[in-house]
């Protein structure tokens, strides 16, 4: 296991709990902690921070952004491969 991976995954979870925000996790000082691990999906983790205010508006989503991210923590957590990973786009619902 990556420990930059693990990292990164407990983080996006606290994103997703409240306790920490995407901002923070996005900023140069912070998101350059998680070395590699964060390559891949840095752009779309963006992405995500830039619709808070659709998922404010739109429960439909919401819903398929967070189940999106979570997708995204449990293959940061069980070693994804990078191609799988950048599937994750926020966009819409990814191939499981």
């Amino acid at each position: 296991m990556d420990p930059l991976r693990i990292r990164l995954a407990d983080d996006l979870q606290q994103v997703l709990d409240g306790t920490l925000s995407l901002e923070q996790v996005l900023s140069p000082d912070h998101s350059l902690s998680y070395g590699e691990a964060i390559k891949d999906c840095y752009a779309d983790l963006h992405h995500f921070w830039s619709d808070a205010d659709i998922r404010a508006k739109d429960p439909w989503y919401k819903k398929m952004q967070e189940s999106e991210m979570r997708k995204l923590i449990l293959l940061l957590r069980n070693g994804g491969r990078p191609e799988r990973i950048r599937k994750i786009t926020f966009l819409s619902y990814s191939e499981d």
